[in-house]
């Protein structure tokens, strides 16, 4: 989470043991705090993207939701 500023998106980084590499989203940052990330991650970073609205990154959590089990 952010400063309240209107950049929501994602990064993917590289972990061994998954072989797409792990998912991180954030919500509110700064033009200035993602850039701040992206230079944190700049090793490990596979890829990122940005989403519209905090709709669109909801939206797309979802796809990583896992069922419950019963």
């Amino acid at each position: 989470m952010g400063d309240g500023g209107g950049v929501h998106g994602f990064i993917i980084v590289a972990r061994p043991e998954l072989p797409n590499g792990e998912h991180k989203f954030y919500v509110g940052l700064t033009e200035d705090e993602e850039a701040s990330v992206l230079h944190e991650f700049a090793p490990v970073l596979l890829g990122h993207g940005r989403y519209a609205s905090v709709e669109a990154l909801t939206d797309d959590i979802q796809t990583f939701r896992v069922a419950p089990t019963s």
